[in-house]
């Protein structure tokens, strides 16, 4: 069962702050660097104990959807309204602390800015915008910076991943080329993609592109930076391996190695952290326009928390988000 807090001392508290807002939490999906946290708060050499010297309860989940119980004064939100997390970086509008909302979204009960938040449009369901914020974010900024166009031929690792998933429907939206990596060789391809042998198959050699957009860059980098054409540009979000108990040794290759193909073939290599505000709204007009999907693939309920941390983490035949409905009904 979630974590619930309390939430009418919040409620009384907000009427005296500025800009704040209480957010019921109706819906939650997690991002990849939640498995990180998870690990982190119930590593029991590091986890926090209460006063009876037992651990506590460990919150989770980066992604939300909710409903607002109250607002200060000078709020443009209004009690009723549905909102989404926005997780502006590297800055925040009107000083709000930037970066991912909250970690703990399965506390049921948030108190944050109202800056930190994006109503959810009518025809947007509750498990559809809790599946939404980061990955399309993240997405739409690294298309943007990296300097995707149409005309672009681009390389997409993990294609299975949520944030490759975003991307690559992003992509389609303006027309761009794709190969797509998996080690999942059903992999499905959207229309104007092609499947790559793998960074370490032989035949890859004979492919360039102009881009490549990488989730994992522990995983990929030097396979990737392989498959530049010249003065391509490679951009990458995170890593996989971010907690010492999660398995796998990552492939950067060898350092001069690396260094010299960037050199020699005056490469770009981008490091991307979330998106901008106007990031997700360009991705949530995509989104109304039909041109990039909503759907989550699974909907668990509130009762089924193992099961949704089992198939958010764990599941090879996932694709794409996974959501925990806090509602009495999934059918929210």
């Amino acid at each position: 069962m979630p974590v619930q807090v309390e939430s009418r001392r919040l409620e009384d508290r907000v009427l005296t702050l500025s800009g704040k807002v209480v957010v019921r939490v109706d819906a939650l999906s997690c991002n990849y660097r939640d498995r990180s946290l998870i690990l982190q708060g119930t590593d029991p050499q590091a986890v926090h104990r209460g006063p009876a010297n037992e651990p506590s309860l460990t919150a989770f989940g980066s992604e939300f959807c909710g409903t607002v119980l109250a607002a200060s004064p000078d709020c443009r939100l209004t009690p009723g309204q549905r909102v989404m997390a926005c997780s502006a970086y590297p800055e925040s509008a009107e000083g709000a602390a930037p970066g991912v909302v909250t970690n703990t979204a399965s506390r049921g009960v948030l108190l944050v800015h109202e800056s930190q938040l994006v109503a959810v449009p009518s025809w947007m369901t509750t498990p559809q915008a809790a599946a939404f914020g980061l990955c399309h974010q993240t997405a739409a900024a690294m298309i943007r910076r990296s300097g995707v166009g149409p005309q672009s031929q681009v390389l997409v690792t993990a294609a299975t991943s949520s944030t490759s998933m975003a991307v690559r429907h992003q992509l389609q939206a303006i027309g761009a080329s794709c190969w797509v990596v998996s080690s999942k060789p059903d992999t499905p391809l959207l229309p104007n993609e092609r499947r790559h042998p793998g960074l370490e198959d032989p035949a890859a050699t004979e492919i360039r592109v102009s881009h490549v957009i990488d989730p994992f860059c522990d995983l990929n980098l030097a396979g990737a930076v392989a498959s530049l054409e010249m003065a391509g540009t490679y951009i990458t979000c995170g890593m996989l391996h971010q907690h010492p108990l999660m398995d796998g040794v990552g492939s950067c290759g060898s350092p001069g190695e690396l260094i010299a193909r960037i050199i020699t073939a005056n490469l770009t290599l981008m490091g991307n952290c979330l998106g901008t505000r106007e990031d997700l709204l360009h991705a949530l007009d995509l989104a109304r326009a039909g041109s990039i999907p909503l759907d989550p693939s699974a909907i668990h309920p509130r009762d089924d928390i193992d099961d949704f941390l089992l198939e958010a983490f764990g599941s090879r035949e996932r694709s794409g988000k996974v959501v925990l409905s806090l509602s009495p009904s999934t059918t929210v």
